[in-house]
């Protein structure tokens, strides 16, 4: 059996080979945690065509979200950036489905208390940017009453009843900005 870390000696070219010849995918999770970011990283553009992205952007799954978020998250140009030098729109994207995905299954508190100070009043503002409605005033709720028991229930509560919907403000949120995640991915 061969271990997570042994594609580590192997070539670009040699990882690029296998990553193409499984459809864009690694096959298991290990190779993809180790050579995800080695290969979203400067070769990303040659290997992501406008028609995949398309894919997924008109794909109403959220699985589809999910591998958009690390695709940019990967293409990130600025990672000590609070907003990690993302357009707007792409970071309010990911960082939004971060938020609803850790208080869906962890708790609200978790995500306030995880993320530095800095990205959340950056996300804050972008929120306002986007016109996220009532989405902003939630996420500064958040932001005020983490540490609040009674609050974060009502929070988590309101995350829970509004899942469906905050799904599909990200979809057309990702729909409304399709040319800027192509600019970034292709």
């Amino acid at each position: 059996m061969q271990k997570p870390w042994g594609w580590a000696k192997r070539s670009v070219p040699t990882i690029l080979h296998h990553f193409q010849r499984a459809g864009g995918r690694f096959a298991c999770r290990s190779d993809s945690s180790i050579y995800y970011r080695l290969i979203m990283q400067g070769i990303s553009k040659a290997l992501l065509s406008k028609q995949y992205i398309d894919s997924l952007v008109d794909s109403p799954s959220h699985e589809a979200l999910v591998t958009v978020a690390g695709y940019i998250w990967a293409a990130a140009p600025e990672r000590d950036l609070p907003t990690y030098g993302l357009e707007l729109p792409l970071f309010v994207f990911c960082e939004a489905l971060t938020w609803f995905s850790q208080s869906i299954r962890s708790g609200v508190w978790t995500y306030y208390e995880a993320t530095p100070t800095r990205r959340q009043e950056a996300m804050k503002a972008s929120l306002a940017i986007v016109q996220a409605g009532p989405i902003i005033e939630r996420y500064a709720f958040g932001m005020i009453y983490w540490r609040d028991f009674e609050a974060m229930t009502e929070l988590d509560q309101w995350l829970g009843e509004t899942d469906d919907q905050n799904t599909s403000w990200l979809a057309e949120l990702l729909n409304s900005h399709r040319d800027l995640l192509k600019q970034l991915l292709c």
